[in-house]
């Protein structure tokens, strides 16, 4: 029992400060998908990057039309049991690596990844994104949902999440302040709701970053690394951006098939 009114208020306080700021995450998180794609046939898209699996991924790059005079695409590599993502110097670069499969319905994905910020650099940006995008509409007319791990020139470091556009809409959602990730990050679909949950290497609990509305129709997964925001237009990178990622996984899904050629 408490002592006194004090002594509830502190209590009440302190869980209010919890649920604020998702100090008090639960330990795990899952979705029950009623006729999902069986777990046994989920492993199948189970990558530890050990060696290239090349009916899951392919590899590509981005840029602006106004950027690829000066583009190099970024070094992609199996080093040590992770993937391993290196931008080029002297150059806008990038690395986008996007899955051959496309997810129907509800779903849980995580993977893992660490990226170790660069400090006192104003000349080049470093973005590492993880994202599910919209699939069977022109690229103008889709969207993505997007955790963006990020050192911007122009508005420090951080973990974001947001849903962007191709129309130019970016609804951007909560930000939270780090210094480089080494961690997992997990996006899970229900309904038209799409929830991004972090979880820092050695942690137990994970911690929810936001829930924002998003589409039901089908989507592909995407991670990349990029030394360049989009809208740069004179880089000057006088060092490689690198980043690894690992372990990705399908926890549940309503259906994966082959993406449309």
């Amino acid at each position: 029992m408490y002592r006194n009114s004090l002594d509830l208020w502190v209590v009440f306080t302190f869980t209010a400060l919890c649920l604020i700021f998702a100090g008090c995450a639960p330990k795990d998180v899952s979705i029950q998908i009623d006729g999902g794609v069986p777990a046994d046939q989920l492993s199948y898209y189970t990558d530890s990057f050990d060696a290239p699996k090349r009916d899951l991924w392919e590899i590509a790059a981005f840029s602006q039309s106004g950027q690829l005079a000066n583009f190099k695409m970024a070094d992609v590599a199996y080093e040590g049991g992770r993937l391993k993502i290196q931008t080029q110097i002297g150059a806008f670069s990038s690395a986008v690596v996007t899955s051959k499969f496309i997810l129907k319905g509800d779903f849980d994905i995580q993977i893992d990844c660490q990226i170790q910020f660069l400090k006192h650099k104003v000349n080049f940006d470093q973005l590492l994104y993880f994202e599910v995008i919209e699939q069977g509409k022109t690229f103008r007319a889709s969207q993505s949902a997007v955790f963006v791990i990020n050192k911007r020139y122009d508005m420090g470091t951080g973990i974001i999440g947001a849903i962007q556009r191709r129309t130019g809409e970016y609804v951007r959602g909560n930000l939270r302040q780090i210094d480089g990730f080494y961690g997992t990050l997990r996006l899970v679909r229900t309904d038209d709701r799409i929830t991004m949950f972090y979880r820092k290497q050695g942690s137990s609990s994970w911690r929810k970053l936001d829930t924002l509305l998003f589409t039901k129709d089908n989507v592909a997964v995407l991670f990349a690394l990029h030394n360049f925001i989009t809208g740069r237009t004179a880089i000057n990178a006088t060092e490689p951006v690198i980043a690894y990622f690992d372990n990705f996984r399908i926890n549940a899904a309503g259906k994966v098939i082959e993406k449309e050629i």
